[in-house]
């Protein structure tokens, strides 16, 4: 009986979870199709989780079969965000959260005619003063360049990132305030300890260099995405799989001090933050923070389905209290050293 339940354990995760395993064909995109925005299921008793709040989620479905598979999302300037999709998919949210919110599919210029090693979108960064977007590719090691409206500027596949795996190369990627871009992989190399990251004093797609660091990630977690908080903490989202019947996602996110990342260092998280219990769960994959008002920050999650009907397409709203600006402005608190963003 031991090696049929094994080989049932197997199946069910696989069909519950293909992308971990392959990723996904590019599908057709109806750009017309309506996108629907249906409150998900959340437990309203646990919804607050140490520095996290969840605030709201939603399960989006759609007629077209492009919708599902996002792996990536930024907040951009109007408050807005954008996904991308494993299978070269572009989703652009307006007014998140609102009763007016609304979506509709975009896409990089040219895009259909690329195959699927330039197709798969795992990570976006984004400059919210001049609206430039980067997009970092996993088939190719590669990273792109994008104007505000989608149009392919320049992409280069970095030598410091040439060796890394070709199914999880820079799963994580971001633009930091300062103008340092950082790349983490996935999964962490057989013989190795650590994920490997590189980090670019510059825009890599206009010569910039990388050089190597570490990423220290908890045991049984892999990166899966990045985001920096206006305090300037980095924020990675974790993701790891517990392989019962049926298997289930388990997510947190860790907070890192964006000064301590040096390259050929290792890069410790600082605090580990586990996501509120009431959340609805899925794969998520993505994660995007907005300013708000009182200095808090509106973090956003999008899990990717892996168009698997056991999955959902879901838009997670938290709202995340920084303990390092709690502490900024508690009276009497030291002052804190400026540091360059």
């Amino acid at each position: 009986m031991r090696p049929l339940r094994a080989f049932l354990a197997v199946a069910v995760a696989l069909g519950l979870a293909p992308g971990t395993v392959w990723r996904s064909e590019v599908r057709p995109i109806d750009p017309g199709a309506a996108i629907v925005f249906t409150p998900a299921d959340t437990a309203p008793e646990a919804r607050r989780e140490g520095p996290l709040l969840l605030t709201g989620a939603w399960a989006l479905s759609s007629t077209s079969r492009g919708l599902g598979g996002y792996s990536a999302l930024i907040a951009r300037g109007d408050n807005s965000l954008l996904a991308a999709s494993d299978a070269g998919g572009l989703l652009a949210i307006e007014r998140p959260g609102t009763r007016a919110m609304e979506a509709r599919f975009l896409a990089i210029t040219g895009s259909a005619e690329r195959d699927k090693r330039d197709a798969d979108v795992e990570a976006l960064a984004h400059d919210p003063a001049s609206g430039r977007i980067w997009a970092a590719y996993e088939g190719s090691n590669a990273i792109e360049a994008l104007t505000p409206d989608l149009a392919p500027i320049r992409r280069v596949e970095p030598a410091a990132m040439a060796d890394w795996r070709s199914n999880s190369g820079p799963e994580s990627f971001a633009r930091l305030a300062d103008g340092r871009f950082v790349a983490i992989a996935e999964v962490v190399r057989r013989g190795e300890t650590y994920n490997r990251g590189v980090v670019f004093n510059a825009d890599p797609t206009t010569g910039a260099k990388g050089a190597a660091f570490r990423f220290a990630a908890p045991e049984g977690f892999r990166p899966v995405d990045m985001t920096q908080v206006s305090s300037g903490e980095v924020l990675v989202l974790l993701r790891r799989i517990e392989w019962g019947i049926p298997p289930r996602f388990v997510s947190a996110i860790v907070r890192l001090d964006s000064a301590s990342l040096e390259p050929g260092a290792v890069w410790r998280p600082e605090e580990m933050l586990s996501l509120p219990r009431g959340m609805p769960n899925d794969n998520f994959e993505g994660i995007a923070a907005m300013e708000m008002a009182d200095g808090a920050a509106a973090l956003w999650l999008v899990s990717d389905d892996n168009f698997s009907a056991f999955q959902r397409s879901l838009l997670v709203r938290l709202v995340y209290s920084s303990p390092v600006q709690t502490r900024e402005k508690a009276p009497g608190s030291p002052e804190r050293p400026s540091r360059s963003r």
